[in-house]
């Protein structure tokens, strides 16, 4: 599970706060990208939560990626409140935990009932997914 909070960012309508209950994600400026950023280059950086529970960014180009203001071209170990900028955009990292298989798969199976309880206009998009 990773929670950041996008704090900047040309799009407005980026920021707030996100949760992904993944152990990865992948940042990067195409829309097939977990977090969208506006830079000049489509290659993705990623992050990603170790069995040990720890959380990694790994840059795949060397510019437009700082960590806490520091510029890096290599694969750094992120902390609670860690700020990362790509580009234009300023993330902060406000929680993570790896997650196993099966807690996610719990996890997700709760959700669904949640929807489900509240009658979520959510269903009809997951019935067509499902289809």
């Amino acid at each position: 599970m990773i929670e950041i909070e996008i704090l900047n960012s040309k799009d407005l309508n980026r920021l707030g706060t996100y949760f992904f209950n993944r152990n990865s994600l992948y940042i990067g400026t195409s829309l097939q990208n977990d977090i969208i950023v506006n830079k000049e280059k489509n290659e993705p950086a990623t992050l990603e939560i170790s069995a040990d529970g720890k959380l990694y960014i790994t840059p795949s180009t060397v510019d437009e990626l700082k960590v806490n203001s520091n510029k890096t071209n290599a694969k750094k170990t992120l902390k609670t409140n860690d700020l990362v900028d790509i580009g234009d955009t300023k993330i902060k990292i406000c929680a993570f935990h790896y997650v196993e298989e099966k807690e996610l798969a719990s996890v997700l199976n709760n959700r669904l009932s949640q929807l489900k309880e509240d009658k979520s206009p959510f269903l009809k998009i997951l019935k067509l997914l499902k289809e």
